[in-house]
């Protein structure tokens, strides 16, 4: 449709909410796509790995944690990843970068604008009725039906 395919999505949410299984999800999704997807293991390597990723565009990017670099202090560590989030090339570019937070209060205020991480997404616990139905799918026919 001639729009850039750069975008950066905040996941956040308490812990064991299903951050990353979103992700999992969508690691999934991209790759019968096409794309490639990039785990970024520790959330300090993420400017290396979207340097990385330019070379494997479409490409998705996740890290989680990213709360941990990207602190409420403005050190040098969070301007080198904001000043990576920038340089990626917004007209031509073909790069998701998804984020986790446990802590959204944590995250630097520069993080989370348009071109840099645009788009924050509450996932929420599940309610009672979401806990019923995730149980009866992942348990399957082993679970009586009483």
């Amino acid at each position: 449709m001639g729009d850039t395919l750069k975008r950066g999505v905040l996941f956040a949410g308490p812990y064991g909410t299903g951050k990353t299984m979103l992700a999992s999800y969508i690691a999934r999704i991209a790759t019968q796509c096409g794309w490639t997807f990039i785990y970024v293991k520790d959330s300090e390597e993420l400017p290396s790995a979207l340097s990385y990723a330019v070379q494997y565009q479409p490409v998705v990017v996740f890290a989680e944690d990213i709360d941990r670099v990207a602190g409420l202090e403005r050190t040098d560590e969070v301007n080198e990843l904001l000043n990576q989030l920038d340089g990626i090339d917004g007209k031509t570019a073909q790069i998701m970068t998804l984020v986790t937070t446990n802590h959204m209060e944590r995250i630097n205020a520069a993080m989370c604008r348009p071109g840099r991480i645009g788009v924050p997404i509450e996932i929420p616990p599940p309610d009672a009725e979401a806990v019923s139905r995730m149980i009866r799918q992942f348990a399957g026919k082993t679970l009586d039906s009483k």
